[in-house]
């Protein structure tokens, strides 16, 4: 670790606990490769991967220019053996590397972190994923009494967190979740080309939907929905991009039962430049409820290439979408779906400038750079005016 020594720039340890490249692992990531690009000195530790050469967390960072270490295993959960000694390595690290801030994404690298710190005089940084706060238990109220700042992703959880956890105003920063919006850019991607691979003819306007099929994303409801507006005689398809251990009940069954099959588009889950094809080719983006990230990321990606949005208030989704701007927020029932649906079928114009707004939207607050300069703007508030975490 020796050439890890500093160089009198600001230095961050990032940590995240899981080796997977999914939920919150991209956003991570790309906050830690633009912030290295703006001046930062990054450096991460992230999951342990058991597969050798996966697309894993490490794998990914890598290719970003990052410096990995891969001293510490950072499981997903809490484990009586290895949190101990992640917390052990961990603490020798930062007696080695001396950052200035350790910036944590996810619970558990969270809990290490926390402990590892004390009497050490390094503050720690939590990112939230969770789009309307953290829950209510022991262990959060203990992780964020020993944190310096909160990062929330939406004004709902900022509010929660900070009721639910008797929290003083200054240990919470609202910082809109970024997106990769020079990767999701409908300018990119052939339109044409990505709406004939899924077979939609030029008539045809398609609303998607980024979602794992479960029983808890309100499925039922947009598939009532189809049902009825398949009675309208409109050139409408849905498109149900992802996957699910509940995809044959939750999807297929249903879809079969309700007789829209020839209404309904299963490209499956779809990964890197195949998954922004298949974005490019829809003209309206919709969302039900958040998923595992509760931050909706789907949402923001689907506005960054251009596409009005139609989703239910839930979760941190009002606050992402403004109803009216960039697209129309609903309740989420079936008959709410599907005037939403209907004013974005039958009113292309409506359906352009909304979705020029969520283009615009997009790169004005979920834009990368805007981002990591917030997050700058924290470490050295935090740096110049400590406060208390104990």
């Amino acid at each position: 670790m020796t050439d890890l020594l500093r160089s009198g720039v600001l230095r961050v340890l990032h940590l995240f606990s899981n080796y997977r490249w999914t939920g919150p692992a991209e956003p991570a990531v790309n906050l830690c490769a633009t912030l290295l690009r703006q001046g930062v000195e990054v450096i991460l530790a992230a999951g342990a991967d058991p597969r050798p050469n996966s697309g894993g967390v490490r794998g990914m960072a890598r290719k970003r220019g990052l410096t990995i270490v891969e001293d510490l295993r950072l499981g997903k959960h809490r484990h009586p053996l290895w949190n101990p000694l992640d917390t052990w390595r961990l603490r020798r690290l930062l007696v080695e590397l001396k950052p200035d801030v350790v910036h944590c994404h996810l619970d558990n690298d969270h809990a290490i972190a926390t402990a590892a710190v004390r009497g050490l005089n390094i503050p720690v940084v939590r990112s939230s994923y969770y789009g309307d706060g953290m829950p209510d238990t022991r262990r959060h109220h203990v992780l964020v009494r020993h944190t310096a700042r909160i990062l929330e992703p939406s004004h709902i959880a900022l509010e929660r967190d900070r009721q639910r956890f008797g929290l003083a105003p200054d240990r919470l920063v609202w910082i809109d979740p970024a997106v990769d919006t020079e990767r999701f850019n409908p300018a990119r991607v052939d339109r044409a080309a990505a709406r004939a691979r899924l077979g939609l003819s030029q008539d045809v306007i398609a609303a998607g939907i980024v979602a794992r099929m479960q029983p808890y994303r309100h499925f039922e409801d947009l598939f009532d929905a189809v049902r009825l507006i398949s009675r309208m005689d409109l050139p409408f398809r849905l498109v149900v991009i992802g996957r699910g251990t509940r995809q044959e009940s939750v999807g297929f069954e249903a879809v079969r039962s309700r007789d829209i099959l020839q209404w309904v588009l299963f490209p499956g889950y779809q990964r890197d430049d195949a998954y922004v094809t298949v974005l490019s080719a829809l003209d309206i983006g919709m969302l039900l409820v958040p998923g595992t990230d509760g931050t909706c990321r789907a949402v923001r990606e689907m506005m960054a290439m251009g596409l009005p949005m139609v989703v239910a208030d839930r979760g941190m989704l009002g606050e992402l979408v403004t109803h009216e701007s960039d697209g129309l927020v609903c309740s989420g029932t079936s008959e709410s779906l599907v005037n939403a649906l209907v004013r974005l079928v039958t009113d292309p114009g409506l359906r352009e400038a909304l979705g020029r707004r969520a283009r615009q939207t997009a790169l004005e607050r979920f834009a990368l750079d805007a981002q990591a300069r917030r997050v700058r703007a924290v470490y050295h508030e935090l740096l110049q005016h400590p406060i208390s975490r104990g």
